[in-house]
């Protein structure tokens, strides 16, 4: 009995692991995005008007995406931040500031680059040949 129960601690503690550690990088990974907004200045004609806000768009699935939402809300200079979580092409096109590209979504970016109609976007993803596929 006490090994069985040994063996179930064991196990317990294996598999929670991986999962705190997955949270743990999400986190991270979502703080780093975040702090994207505050080191960039996007110039005044890339908002519509003085009071819109500064759009973080999630284009696909993004792991870290609940995490994300922590910092909605928070002024960002004058501007508030929104998240948006988008999985369509024309979502995103109408102005993201900041666009956070999912690996399964990033073979329609150059697609994405040839119609887009606004200038100042920042695309991110996790990717290292990121930039070199459009």
């Amino acid at each position: 009995m006490k090994r069985v129960f040994a063996c179930l601690v064991l196990a317990f503690f294996t598999m929670a692991v991986p999962a705190h550690a997955d949270e743990v990088i999400n986190r991270v990974k979502a703080q780093f995005v975040y702090n994207f907004v505050n080191y960039v200045t996007w110039p005044d004609d890339a908002f519509f008007d003085a009071s819109s806000p500064l759009e973080l768009c999630l284009f696909g699935k993004v792991g870290f995406e609940p995490y994300l939402y922590a910092f909605e809300g928070v002024l960002v200079g004058d501007r508030e931040l929104v998240i948006r979580s988008e999985s369509e092409l024309a979502q995103v096109a109408d102005g993201c500031h900041l666009l956070f590209v999912s690996e399964e979504q990033r073979v329609l970016l150059p697609r994405f680059w040839e119609k887009i109609n606004y200038a100042y976007v920042l695309s991110v993803s996790e990717k290292s040949e990121f930039s070199e596929k459009g």
